[in-house]
């Protein structure tokens, strides 16, 4: 039997804490890996991936190209986990965790996470094994064809020995990573590297470096050199033909500081464009310290006009380079921005604001992780990163990259990306159909109001699926050719600076704020919908569009909106016109009370359609489960014919739930009640019939 109460390596203590704990966590990743069937901790399908970035430590353990289970913590507590379940299976989770649901795309369609945070996680952890044996080994089937994960070369093969073998996890955890022996790999950067480099990091002075100069040249700049160069020798003609390789790529650790005699406690080298500077311009990098390495993409600390022109671009064509990233993309665990403390980010987020992240984007290996890999691997991965990373170069080193990014990721894919401009599958009227309960006549009717007036509003009650079903209508209208969907909801202090264009404050690279205008949402949709074929259909959904204050968020849009082949200029001075291709979807609840503000100006601007309860729809959908709702049904007319306005009647939305008897009485008591009881303020004695307890009985389904 294992002590527990043995001492922890420094190395672990941030994530978790006591050697106690961290055998618990280490035997649930055991208990994982034996469900997926792993007993090497070398197999090809895994890769265990190890994070440290100051006190935030991670540990996940991908299969294939999923995640499928992971911790985190901080300054020794555990602070969140995740686990990847199968989606039919869900419902038998909801009692066992309070966790965040998420749908996963990809090869792991079908699955999706439950999460949870702070004592959340550590309360859920005695729960994991049960949910792991249900869930995780239909992964080994459903990735049968597979051969490895794409994630290997992030593998920590140390932990994964430790997860599986117990005397190799003893060793592990009281030794730390300096205890594990590993083949040594000679010409690469060592373990000496990172201790000269943490002296640095301690006396930032020349004196430190030329103390031991030779040192640092032989251990670190060297081996680094050689294998920066060895990277560059594998990339594709249309980066090394447009890329300065070898004139002044290399850093120097002491600093240029006037006299002062300070040094850097990293050392790095960047390409960068030909006739360009490696200091300001977009270039993709090589970086150490003495906790990591990084490899990416960034812009030289004194550029201005690339600076600026990836920004530009990146605003401009946000939405269609976030879709062509994440979907011609290999996800190698990209870090956006270089602060301490990392989100979860993704490419939407980066191209919604690039400034937002210094235009950073890299990939990060700990010192441990790093000092697992060969020559080969390390080599292989700088290549990888910086060829999947060049698209972010062209954002700044054209005026207008789009065509450039397509023709280059065509040419690396050897596919037509064009597909990757489709983000829709395909959708008929009749899936439409059996999504909505809405039928053939009124979609044509639909369709010929959009044609006619190029943007509609969908009005009414509460709970008739207004949102659902414009996010299908625009659904419908892309699927058949390449188009997009946008989607905004307003609210009370929704602004005209918000969507159509304001100045925004923003930091610039040299430090303080610059104050740019920047377009809105709906003008960079415009935008961006321009740029596609005049027959692509872009549909802009702007949800609660009664809620704001619309004369003054529209502006100029007014005139737009009725006089779509005009061209206006824009407080900036940018001139502006909405393309023919753009279709406009609002939703509009008639028993919000801010519908007052719809004046007669915009209406005449929309063409207007309205939904009511359909209960059909809701006994088809459950029939479809097994379970007859027609006592359901009785009571809701019972109750729409007691509230006797159209406007204000119950839907059917609250009740489209799968699991509709186990959650009925609490959506009855939460969501329906509360409505009666203040629609029936004055009258309290109105709905005393339609408490919980008078009615249970009649509106529990059979099944």
């Amino acid at each position: 039997m294992r002590d527990e109460n043995r001492e922890l390596s420094k190395d672990f203590t941030d994530l978790f804490g006591t050697r106690e704990n961290a055998e618990k966590l280490l035997d649930l990743f055991a208990y994982a890996s034996h469900q997926l069937n792993i007993t090497n901790p070398d197999d090809p399908m895994i890769a265990l991936t190890w994070y440290r970035k100051g006190s935030k430590r991670r540990l996940r353990l991908n299969y294939g190209n999923v995640l499928v289970f992971g911790i985190e913590g901080k300054n020794g507590k555990l602070s969140h986990i995740l686990l990847l379940v199968d989606r039919q299976k869900w419902s038998e989770l909801e009692a066992v965790l309070s966790a965040r649901y998420s749908v996963m795309a990809g090869a792991a369609a079908g699955f999706g996470f439950v999460e949870a945070t702070g004592i959340a996680a550590t309360d859920a952890l005695s729960e994991l094994p049960s949910i792991m044996s249900q869930h995780l080994p239909s992964l080994v089937e459903m990735f049968s064809d597979w051969k490895r994960s794409p994630f290997g070369r992030y593998h920590n093969h140390a932990i994964m020995e430790a997860v599986l073998v117990s005397e190799k996890r003893d060793r592990l955890l009281e030794g730390g990573f300096e205890a594990v022996e590993r083949p040594v790999v000679h010409s690469s950067i060592g373990r000496r590297a990172f201790d000269l480099l943490a002296l640095l990091e301690e006396s930032p002075y020349a004196a430190t470096y030329s103390q031991r100069k030779e040192e640092y040249v032989s251990q670190l700049e060297d081996p680094f050199k050689m294998l920066f160069s060895n990277a560059t020798e594998t990339l594709p003609d249309s980066i090394s033909e447009t890329m300065e390789l070898t004139r002044n790529v290399f850093s120097r650790i002491p600093k240029n500081d006037y006299g002062r005699g300070g040094a850097h406690s990293h050392y790095w080298g960047a390409i960068y464009p030909k006739e360009g500077k490696r200091i300001s311009d977009a270039q993709l990098f090589l970086w150490v310290n003495h906790e990591r390495v990084r490899i990416g993409f960034s812009i030289g600390s004194y550029a201005g006009r690339p600076h600026e022109r990836h920004l530009q671009n990146a605003t401009r064509y946000g939405q269609q380079l976030a879709r062509m990233f994440e979907s011609g993309l290999e996800d190698l665990g990209w870090v956006f921005g270089e602060g301490e403390d990392q989100e979860d980010y993704r490419w939407h987020a980066y191209f919604n604001d690039p400034g937002k992240f210094g235009a950073t984007v890299s990939v990060e290996l700990d010192k441990e992780t790093f000092l697992q890999r060969s020559d080969e691997e390390i080599v292989a991965t700088i290549s990888d990163v910086w060829t999947q990373l060049y698209p972010l170069v062209l954002l700044s080193t054209s005026e207008d990259p789009i065509d450039l990014i397509k023709d280059y990721l065509l040419l690396r894919e050897g596919e037509d990306v064009s597909a990757l401009l489709e983000p829709y599958e395909k959708y008929t009227k009749a899936d439409f159909s059996v999504d909505t309960g809405i039928g053939d006549s009124t979609v044509e009717l639909w369709r010929a109001a959009l044609e006619r007036k190029r943007q509609v509003v969908l009005y009414g009650p509460p709970g008739t699926g207004k949102t659902y079903i414009a996010e299908r209508l625009a659904r419908l209208l892309v699927s058949e050719k390449t188009g997009l969907i946008g989607t905004v909801q307003f609210h009370p202090a929704y602004t005209y600076e918000e969507f159509m264009e304001g100045i925004r404050p923003e930091r610039h690279s040299g430090g303080g704020l610059d104050y740019p205008t920047k377009n809105g949402r709906f003008v960079d949709f415009c935008q961006e919908a321009d740029q596609l074929n005049a027959e692509s259909p872009c549909v802009f959904i702007i949800d609660e569009i009664n809620r704001a204050n619309l004369a003054r968020v529209f502006g100029e849009l007014m005139y737009l909106l009725e006089y779509r082949n005009k061209l206006i200029s824009l407080p900036s001075g940018q001139m502006f016109k909405i393309p023919q291709n753009v279709f406009v979807i609002g939703t509009m609840n008639t028993a919000d009370r801010s519908i007052a503000l719809v004046d007669h100006a915009l209406r005449r601007r929309f063409a207007f359609l309205r939904l009511d309860p359909n209960f059909e729809v809701l006994r088809n959908y459950h029939a479809q489960r097994g379970l007859d709702v027609a006592g359901l049904v009785s009571v809701l007319e019972e109750v729409n014919r007691l509230i006797d306005d159209p406007d204000y009647s119950l839907g059917i939305s609250f009740f489209m739930h799968e699991q509709l008897n186990q959650h009925l009485q609490l959506i009855w008591e939460t969501e329906i009640l509360p409505y009666l009881e203040e629609y029936f303020f004055d009258r309290r004695e109105a709905i005393e019939p339609f408490r919980w307890y008078s009615i249970a009985s009649r509106i529990t389904p059979a099944g």
